[in-house]
């Protein structure tokens, strides 16, 4: 399965370093909007289609509680969740539209819920097995 992965912190995808978390909603906007809008470019540049829908997941890591605490917003937004406690982290998919005006849309509200609940946005990727694009 192929899969575009927009992560910053410590993804070697992307040729990001593995350096600390953000840790305020501006400085992971400024991390993570340029990585995601690059994911755009990289889809583009392979001829899919940016009008199709496709699963997006959103990872988040940090405690168990901050974790607890966030979760009622993503579902309320349209996401499934998943919390796994013992591993700090949490999944949130969905279906969408990927673009770059979605990516610029969406990265502000990531980071601003992972700020408000003192977590840690760690990126979202897009699944896109069903174009049948073969890997390089």
């Amino acid at each position: 399965m192929k899969r575009y992965v927009a992560c910053v912190i410590g993804c070697v995808l992307l040729g990001s370093s593995a350096s600390a978390a953000p840790t305020s909603a501006d400085e992971c906007v400024g991390a993570k909007l340029p990585a995601s809008l690059g994911v755009i470019d990289q889809m583009a540049s392979n001829s899919l289609d940016l009008t199709k829908s496709r699963a997006i997941t959103q990872l988040f890591l940090g405690s168990p509680k901050a974790l607890a605490k966030l979760q009622p917003s993503l579902t309320q937004a349209g996401y499934k969740v998943s919390l796994d406690p013992a591993g700090g982290r949490l999944i949130a998919a969905k279906d969408e539209v990927v673009t770059s005006d979605w990516v610029k849309s969406v990265i502000p509200q990531m980071c601003n819920a992972a700020a408000r609940n003192a977590v840690e946005y760690d990126g979202w990727d897009v699944d896109v097995a069903a174009d049948h694009i073969s890997s390089n």
